[in-house]
């Protein structure tokens, strides 16, 4: 007896009576979907959302601003590579215009970019500022749908492929930070916002967190289900800072969706004045992770062990 097969047509009348797209193993094995290039391999694809959090004046706009000119630039940052440059828009909440301006012009001087990436940069990153807007002008709200739908619209007319929030406390009104229901509006504007391009939301760690917190950021658990990387920056010791360095703390992927490389681990960023960024290990998390690849018993020769992290 022939088996019996399910025609096309009634496989798309039983998707008309359904209210969500649903594929079936095979359709979902052999759909042929667009390919999200690459912004900052190994880490950063189209369409996806970053939470960086960080206490305050640690340097997380630094390390953002950074993250946005590399990629706008098409030169990448630290040793994350950029596929292509493409369009950035930094939303900015709290910043003075002239101190965005002078914020540009030190990173354009220091990192060392030829005249195309220059070009490329200048063209490329967009910034709205709250504190550039006209007095009578009511800058969106991203806890209101109101606001929400302002904000995209203006998105989508500028249609960047990254865009970057700067900060989360100072571009929506929440009525408490800690409370889980405060962040439904915000989770539905970076739904919307990640079906599109990809996001960054900078934010504000809780008091009292440091480079070993589980979570560390203000406000609801449910932040860490809604991103797909949580990058986390933390204070550095005073006795590791390089001399002469600005802004400098730890940076430490804290969830990632990828399988990554050594570039993921914790590291020490350090940002000075005439040099740039300076990126080094952290030294105590290396001891230490090879302390714990000792005791495994797995590793009988140095050779191997320093295959195992990496080293020939």
């Amino acid at each position: 007896m022939p088996r019996r097969r399910h025609s096309r047509s009634s496989n798309l009348k039983v998707q008309n009576e359904l209210h969500l797209r649903t594929r079936t193993a095979i359709e979902l094995y052999r759909y042929r979907y667009p390919n999200r290039d690459w912004l900052l391999e190994p880490w950063l694809r189209r369409r996806m959302l970053v939470l960086v959090h960080a206490p305050t004046g640690i340097g997380k706009s630094w390390f953002c601003w950074s993250l946005a000119l590399g990629i706008a630039s098409g030169k990448g940052f630290a040793d994350w590579e950029c596929q292509k440059p493409a369009k950035v828009l930094i939303i900015d909440g709290e910043m003075q215009p002239d101190d965005l301006q002078g914020r540009l012009r030190d990173l354009l001087r220091m990192s060392n970019l030829n005249k195309l990436q220059k070009r490329r940069s200048t063209n490329n990153l967009m910034v709205i500022a709250r504190q550039d807007q006209d007095m009578d002008t009511e800058f969106p709200n991203l806890n209101t749908p109101e606001g929400q739908e302002e904000l995209l619209h203006d998105i989508r007319v500028l249609d960047p492929q990254l865009v970057i929030l700067d900060n989360l406390s100072t571009l929506a009104d929440l009525p408490d930070e800690n409370a889980a229901s405060s962040y439904n509006e915000i989770f539905k504007f970076l739904t919307k916002l990640k079906q599109e391009r990809t996001g960054i939301l900078a934010h504000h760690d809780r008091k009292g967190a440091t480079k070993d917190s589980e979570e560390g950021y203000r406000g609801s658990s449910k932040m860490a289900a809604i991103f797909d990387q949580r990058i986390h920056l933390s204070k550095v010791q005073d006795h590791k800072k390089p001399k002469g360095a600005g802004a400098c703390f730890y940076s430490e992927f804290k969830k990632n969706r990828y399988l990554g490389d050594e570039t993921l681990q914790r590291r020490i960023f350090s940002l000075h004045p005439k040099k740039g960024w300076h990126i080094e290990s952290d030294k105590d998390e290396t001891l230490t992770n090879v302390a714990d690849a000792v005791k495994t018993g797995k590793f009988v020769t140095q050779a191997e062990l320093g295959a195992h992290f990496g080293h020939q």
